[in-house]
């Protein structure tokens, strides 16, 4: 013990100004943190919440990089110094500057904010392990395998650029959250190199081993997030939340083709593509307050063997040179139609004779959670989704004003939660949901360091002789006595429904042109 507080002590000199520095970021990020009422954060503090994990990365690689692993001619080497003592010193040192003061900010936020840190403190035990293991674990792993700081920081730079291109690729986004198995895959696929390497460099000091497990899982990490099916991805998420089914669910064409709805979308297509909407009908599903569904997989098979298969979600910059492509409308509360699009030149081939359809839909159930109603312009608790207050504020996207309600929470906040203004003689009342839309800024609009979950809704006011019943506005006279109903909607459970079809004539449910 005496041998890691020596260790310590000496690390503290060497990178005292360092330190410092990232506490003064720190300080600074919490203050900024403490006092907005808004999810998107303010310019100052969304670089500053890019800017202050860096700080991190880079202290952590300065300290490791004190006493390199990398060479056989370092000082340390020559003194009676054991290398777990070595270990547990650059870990205090991490301890003491980097999540004990992240661990106190958290706490402070979340006590100007009207939270408990006691109550709360499995949330704020949840950050840190997110701390760990994006940034503390990882930026020890890649120091502990080069040889001084340029080196760190060409490494950090590449693995950076990677997770932004990563984050960045154009996926299709569906409205369930079937994609958040990428993720998770991917940190796991980190945590466990980086865990292997820290112990392995510093027990043994296997530099080429220790840079081939950094080199697989860095692989493994892009694969599992760019590179995972979609239904494998799905097929996790329903696995963590089943939808118990009493008996199996199905999904069936209808034979009656009848008139599309008013609402029905016609997408402006070249003319090397056909629509088509093939009504279907989901049945054997428990009652649900909302079912959100999206596509999953689509295939056109024919008897002789042909087979196209579809993007889940359709591009429109790709229709040209998309063959095939699909989805579920509309997403809730239960789809009514299959609507593809595909090429005119395979639609020829395929429409005179019977093909076989196979797909494959992901339901989404949410019940309706503890309705919560507040006055317009006050705070109030609301069960579920901590804190939510409305107030004044100046337009998303225009000049117009309107009500904003934000709602913050150490937990997560449900998607959807939806939240209606209401007054007595205003009809229809107001609705819409909690992220539905938000501010477009020219700064970062990651938050990941606050405990809090924030979501925002904006609603439009008008006078009321500018007010009609399409506007999608409130009256701004109608305010004073106006209510705000915050509902959330929980996700109940999910399950992945594939079904097929035989004997489908595509000419049967070509969509005709818009009038």
């Amino acid at each position: 013990m005496r041998q890691v507080w020596h260790i310590f002590k000496k690390d503290v000199r060497r990178l005292r100004w360092e330190a410092a520095a990232t506490l003064a970021l720190l300080a600074w990020v919490a203050h900024l943190d403490r006092w907005r009422a808004d999810s998107t954060p303010g310019a100052a503090e969304g670089w500053l919440n890019v800017l202050l994990p860096a700080a991190w990365a880079y202290l952590v690689g300065l300290l490791v990089l004190q006493d390199p692993l990398v060479g056989d001619r370092e000082f340390w080497l020559t003194l009676p110094c054991r290398r777990r003592s070595l270990l547990g010193a650059k870990a205090l040192f991490v301890l003491c500057f980097v999540h004990a003061p992240y661990f106190l900010a958290q706490a402070g936020i979340l006590l100007a904010r009207g939270f408990s840190p006691v109550a709360y403190f499995p949330q704020l035990m949840t950050k840190q392990l997110f701390l760990l293991v994006m940034l503390t674990l990882p930026s020890a792993a890649v120091a502990a395998m080069v040889e001084n700081v340029v080196q760190f920081a060409l490494a950090a730079v590449v693995l950076a650029s990677a997770a932004v291109y990563a984050a960045g690729m154009p996926q299709g986004q569906l409205l369930t959250q079937t994609d958040a198995a990428r993720l998770d895959l991917a940190l796991l696929a980190v945590v466990v190199g980086a865990g292997a390497v820290v112990p392995l460099q510093y027990g043994r000091r296997r530099t080429a081993v220790s840079r081939g497990i950094g080199a697989a899982a860095a692989i493994a990490a892009v694969v599992a997030f760019a590179g995972m099916p979609k239904v494998t991805s799905a097929e996790v998420q329903c696995a963590l939340t089943p939808l118990r089914l009493a008996a199996p669910a199905s999904v069936t064409l209808l034979d009656k083709v009848e008139p599309l709805p008013s609402g029905f979308p016609r997408y402006i297509l070249p003319l090397t593509t056909m629509n088509l909407a093939l009504p279907m009908r989901i049945s054997g599903l428990p009652p649900a307050d909302l079912a959100i569904s999206a596509q999953l997989s689509f295939d056109i098979r024919t008897e002789n063997g042909e087979r196209y298969s579809a993007l889940s979600l359709p591009y429109p910059t790709q229709h040209a040179k998309t063959q095939l492509a699909a989805t579920v409308w509309p997403v809730g509360p239960a789809p009514a139609y299959e609507i593809v699009m595909l090429d005119r030149t395979v639609y020829e081939r395929l429409k005179g004779s019977p093909v076989i359809v196979e797909g494959s839909i992901m339901t989404e159930l949410h019940q309706r959670g503890t309705t919560t109603r507040i006055q317009a312009e006050k705070a109030g608790d609301a069960p579920g989704l901590g804190k939510c207050t409305s107030a004044m504020g100046d337009g998303a996207f225009s000049q117009q004003g309107g009500l904003s309600v934000t709602c913050e929470s150490p937990d997560e906040i449900p998607n959807p939660t939806y939240v209606t203004l209401m007054a007595p003689g205003v009809e229809p009342s107001r609705r819409t949901g909690l992220g539905a839309y938000g501010r477009v800024t020219s700064y970062p609009r990651s938050a990941l360091l606050s405990p809090l979950n924030r979501r925002n809704a904006f609603i439009p006011l008008v006078a009321r002789e500018d007010w009609t019943k399409n506007t999608g506005a409130f009256p701004q006279e109608d305010l004073s006595g106006a209510v705000v109903e915050i509902v959330p909607e929980p996700v109940a459970g999910r399950a992945i429904l594939e079904y097929r079809w035989n004997g489908v004539l595509l000419s049967k449910f070509v969509v005709p042109a818009k009038p």
